[in-house]
């Protein structure tokens, strides 16, 4: 938003610099991203009368002027058609350089020497007039020679602010002249408008109903008759152009004047073109339409709030007026209106219709419920003075249901706690009494009323965080409060196991991801998950329109940035909630998931480099679940997968098992979906249920650190025929099985296949670790263990020992 300081010290009172007012309101949080000067480079253009005027004699487009610059007469080529003897001109005399960069210099045009420039408002960087020389009127005749940058007050500095959403009081002028006051703790008075007009809940000359109150909580309109539709005076029009607006006519000037002085935007139709003189403000009927002031032709709903008259809707409420209630040159009399809209009806109407305007921007923030008073008399003071206007006595005030005072306790000895420093009680008054609070002095602190501007202060807190921005964050000593040690794994189970996921996943060299719970519902097609989204009411965006019902999406959309910025071994996992559509009416059903995905060549320097896996995947996932709990894992195939993971591939996917209870699914993905996301490299993606996992933590423990054995392990080795179907987790399982407590491990050290083992057949060759933690095992004990594990791996896998 764009502040002129020149129009802030007038409100605030306060003469600082430029430099000084950003400084001071960016530390207090209104953020000043930019200072423009203006009217700084008009050095040597002065007003200039012009005593004569010939045609050219070589161009019938030209003519010469002659113009009195204060001290002699210059000759000036000019081809602007406003030209005429007797007008007071800008005129750059040579040497002057104007806003654009253009130096004036003599120069010889058609065979006649120019001794100077006859500007327009562009060309001095005014107004976006272009079509003839700047004039000004009569009264500065005897200003003729002096710079009109002094003349006009043309200086200014603009300040380009960053306004918060909460800080709906600073988006006027006398918002932030009530800051700029507070900060450089000076009395802050604004001038009262000149004309008294009261307000009533009736009025004979306008009639107005509110059928949604709820919409439109109050409503203030004003007649004005005999009103002059012309241009507005320079001043009006610079002020505007310096702050971003163009200069339409004198009444809209004036309405757009005081939405940039006040905050709250204002109305004006067209009072002739109102049928049945009669305002109505109601919701849309289904279909409606309106054309707006920018000619487009909108088609409303019923959720929309719109001005009507006993006809047509003549306005979108807080968002555009109607093209048909337009004030123009023949309009002679004015309706004024000063309303409160909701704002996320607003909102929600700005965004459908796809308008985003000043007044909107500033309803669907809030405006201040009880400056309607205020706000009407300045309007009508301009109205009088700019265009001639007949002033009422009164203004129609609907307001059926008034704002009720915010009243809030302060304990000194909480803003103490907070701002971890003393609170200087006179101070903390100042403060409160420059941003509008009335209080009352208890013992323990104050009873504090909020001023019914400031939104966004409902709560204790609140007027914690204003009494430290304005006091000032740097004052705050910096001390590093006590921290007792902590193992940064959470306070619950749950924070527990995710911190050692976590911690479990970055030693396999993951790296965490952090994406949207919101996502489109193509990513989820591409991706080819099979639950159906949850649809948000109110999306920000189409992008964001569903919340997921996977992980993977995010994480193949981070694949896909990583590839295109030539990543190409990428390994990352995220823990975060999916959701799934319950009944309607009800929330929906939440899960915590951990997702991996596995992208590119595997590097390891004890094995053969080349694409990643399924077993890259597999070991990945056993680590990971090893790091939170001892309970043994194991993979299983299921042609089931095909329909219930559409996204892993059919021949490469199986279940992830913890003491044979599910808890996820892994495999390679599905070669649609990478080439959906465009991804080059092979992935291997898994999905590990946390609350699963969780449950079975409950149930055994957590992985803990164990003793070293006391006595030693014997190793014998098996060699088994199995068919080329059977896995290898099949035959450690069963083995493993005849004797847990005694059978520590099976390991894998050879897969054989070829004569004399039968085709169709391979050949597992194993160590078994047999150890007893109660004692040693003699050569007899183990005699009969392996005795035991031979018939059983023979009975229940059909296998034929070697």
């Amino acid at each position: 938003m764009r502040i002129s300081t020149n129009w802030l010290k007038k409100l605030s009172g306060v003469d600082a610099a430029p430099d000084d007012i950003a400084k001071k309101l960016t530390f207090a949080g209104l953020e000043v991203e930019g200072i423009r000067m203006v009217g700084h480079g008009l050095a040597n253009v002065v007003v200039g009368e012009i005593t004569d005027i010939k045609p050219h004699p070589q161009a019938h487009a030209l003519s010469v002027l002659t113009v009195w610059d204060g001290i002699c007469a210059r000759s000036i080529v000019c081809g602007a058609p406003n030209a005429a003897k007797g007008k007071l001109i800008a005129l750059a005399l040579p040497g002057a350089t104007l806003e654009n960069g253009l130096r004036v210099n003599e120069r010889t045009i058609a065979q006649v020497t120019s001794e100077g420039m006859a500007c327009s408002e562009s060309e001095l960087a005014l107004g976006t007039d272009t079509t003839g020389i700047f004039e000004l009127d009569a009264s500065h005749k005897e200003s003729v020679g002096q710079e009109i940058s002094a003349l006009l007050d043309l200086k200014d500095a603009i300040l380009d602010l960053s306004i918060t959403p909460n800080r709906a009081d600073c988006l006027g002028h006398i918002g932030i002249a009530r800051e700029v006051a507070l900060l450089f703790q000076a009395p802050f008075a604004p001038a009262e408008p000149s004309r008294a007009l009261a307000l009533s809940a009736t009025s004979s000359a306008v009639s107005v109903a509110i059928e949604d109150t709820a919409g439109c909580p109050r409503y203030t309109a004003a007649l004005f008759d005999n009103v002059t539709i012309g241009q507005s005076p320079f001043w009006l029009r610079y002020l505007l152009f310096t702050l971003g607006e163009r200069s339409i006519n004198n009444v809209v000037d004036i309405t757009n004047l005081i939405l940039l002085e006040t905050g709250h935007p204002v109305h004006a139709f067209d009072w002739e073109k109102i049928a049945q003189r009669r305002i109505v403000v109601r919701r849309a009927v289904q279909g409606e339409k309106i054309r707006t002031l920018d000619g487009m032709e909108r088609t409303l709903r019923t959720e929309d709030l719109v001005i009507a008259d006993a006809k047509r809707p003549i306005a979108v409420a807080g968002v555009m007026g109607g093209e048909e209630s337009a004030v123009s040159a023949s309009t002679r009399s004015v309706l004024l209106e000063c309303a409160v809209f909701e704002p996320r009806a607003v909102r929600r109407t700005a965004r459908y219709l796809g308008l985003s305007t000043e007044a909107s921007y500033r309803f669907e923030r809030g405006v201040d419920p009880d400056d309607a008073r205020q706000v009407i008399r300045g309007a009508a003071t301009r109205l009088q003075e700019l265009a001639s206007a007949t002033v009422p006595k009164s203004a129609l005030d609907l307001y059926p249901t008034p704002r009720s005072p915010i009243s809030i306790a302060l304990r000194a000895s909480r803003v103490s706690r907070v701002l971890g420093t003393d609170i200087d009680r006179t101070e903390a008054e100042r403060i409160l009494s420059g941003l509008g609070c009335r209080f009352e002095t208890q013992e323990r602190g104050w009873k504090v009323d909020v001023p019914s501007w400031r939104h966004d202060m409902s709560r204790e807190i609140d007027l914690i965080e204003e009494y430290g921005r304005v006091s000032g964050y740097d004052r705050i000593p910096t001390e590093l409060p006590p921290i007792p040690p902590r193992t940064g794994a959470g306070d619950t189970h749950r924070g527990r196991i995710q911190y050692l996921i976590r911690r479990g996943a970055a030693t396999l060299g993951f790296h965490e991801a952090i994406n949207y719970a919101f996502c489109s519902a193509s990513s989820l097609e591409r991706a080819r998950i099979p639950a159906p989204p949850v649809a948000l009411l109110n999306p920000l965006s189409e992008e964001q329109a569903v919340m997921r019902t996977s992980l993977l999406p995010g994480l193949l959309e981070n694949l896909q940035h990583a590839e295109r910025h030539h990543i190409e071994n990428a390994r990352y996992f995220e823990i975060g909630r999916i959701f799934f559509p319950k009944p309607t009416g009800e929330l929906p059903l939440e899960r915590t998931t951990c997702d991996l995905v596995i992208s590119g060549d595997r590097q390891m320097w004890f094995s053969h480099d080349g694409p990643v896996d399924f077993y890259d995947g597999k070991g990945a996932v056993s680590a990971l679940v090893h790091s939170v709990t001892s309970l043994p894992i194991r993979t299983e195939r299921d042609a089931a997968l095909s329909t219930e993971a559409p996204y892993l591939h059919p021949q490469q996917c199986a279940r992830i098992l913890v003491s044979d209870l599910e808890v996820g699914v892994m495999g390679a993905l599905h070669p649609d979906v990478r080439d959906a996301f465009e991804l080059v490299s092979p992935v291997i993606f898994a999905s590990v249920d946390v609350e699963g996992l969780c449950l079975l933590c409950e149930r055994a423990s957590l992985s803990q650190a164990q003793p070293l054995p006391r006595f030693p392990v014997a190793i014998r080795d098996i060699a088994l025929v199995v068919q080329d179907e059977t896995t290898l987790a099949d035959v450690t399982h069963t083995l493993s099985a005849v004797d847990p407590n005694r059978i520590e491990n099976v390991v894998l050290f050879d897969v054989y296949r070829g004569s004399p083992v039968p085709k169709g057949h391979k050949s597992f060759a194993l160590h078994v670790i047999y150890r007893d933690p109660d004692g040693t095992l003699s050569d007899a004990d183990v005699n009969v263990l392996h005795a035991k594990l031979l018939k059983r791996a023979i009975e229940q896998l059909g296998a034929v020992p070697r």
